[in-house]
């Protein structure tokens, strides 16, 4: 079983989180967009990233 590695980056201020993320490798970053700063936000983009591999 092959796993797929991302990067998550996270640029957190007190009212919001900025996500990116990458493929293992040397491609490019893609800016994901900004999260409510809260643990059900966070949750549920965890939830989304497994879900697209």
């Amino acid at each position: 079983m092959s796993m797929a590695i991302k990067y998550v980056g996270l640029d957190v201020s007190k009212s919001k989180i900025a996500v990116a993320f990458a493929d293992e490798g040397r491609g490019e970053a893609r800016y994901f967009g900004v999260i409510e700063h809260s643990k059900e936000a966070v949750l549920k983009l965890l939830q989304r990233l497994a879900s697209s591999g």
